[in-house]
C-alpha cells in the first residue's frame, strides 16, 4: 500500500529524535520511532499528521492504558491500529 505509515514502540532507554528509521519506496514511506516511555509517545502523538502520516501503528506489548491516552492525544486524525501479541507469549 503507498501512501506514509508509522510504527510506534515502546523500548527503555532510547531517544525518539535519534532512535528512528524511515524507509521509502513503492510510493511511500514508513517511519519507525521507538519512545522510551508511554508518555513520550503521546507527547509525539501530534507529529505524524504534521508530517502527513496516514495510518499509525502501536507495536508490540504496549499496554493498553497507554494505547488509549496516544489514541486520544492524535484526537482521530489519523486511524491508529495496535499490533500486539497475549501475555502468555512474552517471557516470564
Amino acid at each position: 500500500m503507498a501512501g506514509n505509515t508509522a510504527i510506534i514502540y515502546e523500548e527503555a532507554g532510547t531517544d525518539p529524535e535519534v532512535d528512528r528509521i524511515v524507509q521509502e519506496g513503492g510510493g511511500g514511506r514508513t517511519t519507525i520511532v521507538a519512545v522510551p516511555e508511554p508518555a513520550e509517545a503521546a507527547r509525539l502523538a501530534a507529529e505524524p499528521a504534521d508530517e502527513g502520516v496516514q495510518l499509525i501503528e502501536l507495536y508490540g506489548g504496549s499496554e493498553t492504558a497507554w494505547q488509549a491516552e496516544f489514541i486520544e492525544a492524535v484526537d482521530a486524525r489519523i486511524p491508529v491500529g495496535v499490533v500486539g501479541y497475549p501475555k502468555e507469549s512474552r517471557p516470564a
